[in-house]
Parts: C-alpha cells; sequence; structure tokens
C-alpha cells in the first residue's frame, strides 16, 4: 500500500465539504476514508489526512507509554510490594506516572486542536514534528494499519463505558448489587462502573433500576451495603485479613457489629490476603457466601470473575 504525499498547492480554496471531511480525519475517521483523501489533485486532503495519521501515531505512542508503566506498577506491587510502596511514594515515581503522562497529552491535546482549527480553516499550515512525522512512510502506514482496529475498539469501550455508567448510581441507598471501591486518587469512576458493566445489566434486568450502586468505599458505604445488598464486591487493598485504604481499616468483627441484611447472598471481596481471616469474614457475613484470597490478588482476575462468572453467579441469587 502506497501513501503518496503531494505538496501542490491548490489553486482555489477547499469547499465545505472538504473541510468537513478533514475535520473528520481528526476524529480516527481517516482510515476509513483513504480512498478519498488520496488524490494527486487534492493536496489539502491528502495534507490533512498524513496529519491526522501522525497525530494518531503520537496518541498510540502515549497511550502504549501508558500501559507499560502501569504494568510496570502493577507487577512491582503483585511480586515486590515493599518496593512498590516505598517507590510509589517518591517525587520521581509521580514525575514518571502522574505528572509526565498528563504533561505529554495536555501537549497531544493541543496539537490536536491546532490541527482541527486548521483543517476548518481550509488551511495545509505544517505544524512541527507532526509535519515531520506526516512525511515519514513508516510512520503513516504503522498508524493506518494500527488505528482501523484500535479506534473501532475504542467505540466499543466508550460505548459501553456511557452504558454501564447509565445503569449505576453514585450514592449510597439501599439496592440489591454493591460495588464499593478504593480510586487510590486517581482511577476514574468510569472505570469501576465499567468493570462492573455485566454484573450491573444482570442485576437491573433482575432487580430493576436502581438496584446497583457503584460507589467509593467507606464504613457506612460498608454497613450500608451488608444490611442492604444481595451481591456486594468489595474493590480495594487488604493486609492481614482486613480491608485496608488509606482512610479505613475494616475487619471481620467490623462487619459483624454492624449488622447483615437477611437478604446478603454473596460478598466478594478482592483485598490482597483477606482470606487470612477467611472463618471470620464467613461467621460475621452468614449466611452469605464470601469469597476471599489467601495470597495477593490480581486485578486481571477480579475482572475475569466480574465479567464471566459473575453474571452467572448473580442470575442465581433470589
Amino acid at each position: 500500500m502506497a501513501f503518496t504525499v503531494t505538496t501542490r498547492i491548490e489553486t482555489s480554496p477547499p469547499n465545505g465539504k472538504e473541510r468537513l471531511l478533514a475535520v473528520a480525519f481528526y476524529f480516527g475517521t481517516a482510515p476509513w476514508f483513504r480512498r478519498y483523501c488520496l488524490r494527486r489533485e487534492n493536496s489539502y486532503l491528502t495534507h490533512h489526512f498524513h496529519h491526522a495519521l501522525a497525530i494518531s501515531a503520537l496518541l498510540l505512542v502515549i497511550l502504549l507509554l501508558q500501559v507499560l508503566i502501569y504494568a510496570c506498577s502493577a507487577y512491582l506491587l503483585a511480586n515486590y510490594r515493599d518496593m512498590y510502596w516505598s517507590v510509589s511514594v517518591s517525587t520521581l515515581y509521580w514525575l514518571t506516572t502522574d505528572a509526565l503522562l498528563n504533561i505529554l497529552f495536555l501537549i497531544w491535546i493541543v496539537v490536536w486542536a491546532n490541527a482541527l482549527v486548521l483543517a476548518g480553516q481550509g488551511s495545509i499550515f505544517e505544524i512541527p514534528v507532526v509535519a515531520r512525522l506526516a512525511r515519514s512512510k513508516a510512520v503513516v502506514l504503522v498508524s493506518f494499519r494500527v488505528c482501523r482496529p484500535v479506534y473501532l475498539l475504542l467505540i466499543f469501550l466508550i460505548g459501553t463505558a456511557f452504558h454501564a455508567f447509565s445503569l449505576t448510581d453514585k450514592t449510597m441507598h439501599p439496592a440489591s448489587a454493591y460495588m464499593l471501591y478504593d480510586d487510590e486518587g486517581h482511577v476514574p469512576h468510569w472505570a469501576f462502573d465499567f468493570a462492573f458493566y455485566r454484573v450491573s445489566r444482570v442485576a437491573t434486568a433482575k432487580w430493576g433500576r436502581g438496584s446497583v450502586v457503584v460507589a467509593p468505599i467507606s464504613k457506612p458505604a460498608l454497613e450500608q451495603a451488608f444490611q442492604h445488598g444481595r451481591f456486594v464486591f468489595v474493590a480495594t487493598h487488604g493486609e492481614k485479613g482486613r480491608i485496608n485504604t488509606s482512610a479505613l481499616s475494616y475487619g471481620p468483627t467490623d462487619a459483624k457489629k454492624a449488622g447483615i441484611g437477611e437478604g446478603l447472598q454473596l460478598v466478594y471481596i478482592a483485598s490482597c490476603n483477606s482470606g487470612e481471616r477467611s472463618v471470620q469474614w464467613q461467621k460475621a457475613l452468614a449466611p452469605a457466601e464470601v469469597v476471599t484470597f489467601e495470597r495477593t490478588s490480581y486485578v486481571a482476575e477480579h475482572l475475569r470473575w466480574l465479567w464471566f462468572q459473575g453474571p452467572r453467579r448473580i442470575s442465581r441469587l433470589r
């Protein structure tokens, strides 16, 4: 597949349709409009086609860097917890995980917005760095090949996230299914809505709208969930058989004192090492079934449970 860049300037400015098409390139549509762009007689569309793919390539690099950083963090947390906790409070860790990614994404937003404005104005002004990437056949070809499936996946994920958001309530009230989470100050709420999506669908179909709550964890939230819920999923860290966050330490004794509702049937405590007190948790939350872990637990296994096993389990609850 050949991508030819033309430098010939058009004798007449681009019309409204061409400008709209060029703007659309920057929203991920460029791979699907190739046959409209690579015409030697239209350097304006060709220019923005290549620039859109170059800007998409930059976004893919930033996303890949983010995945790599979080994968390394997850590996350290799972296998070298003491090292993770000592490193995670350092300024260098903050700079490389939060600050660097935020700065790169902010720069990308500025470049992307500038390209949109230029496309809307009918300009073929070359943005520094982006123009150099756009002239690279390798960059454009890789972006073209990769962006199509990635953008389809993103469209699916965004649509699913919006639907997941619409199925859940964000404030505590009597409900049938709860996910109580610790966002650690940086995980967005929609990520937990998305993780709980398939359970939310089954629970909503079974018990109706308003039956699912996804909210930050706290002692009052746990007590209300145990008193009113049928299913409770606790998404936090843990240690020595307790649920631990920066602001909360909660164990079986606390749950027993709070009182358990008659409708509670299944509790999934994702916290690492919560199973060190599995017998106490089972007694405190009886007659509900309690899932705990006597080891380091992993986000991936909890997601698999929520998306594949969890919905079947919820469908069998009363």
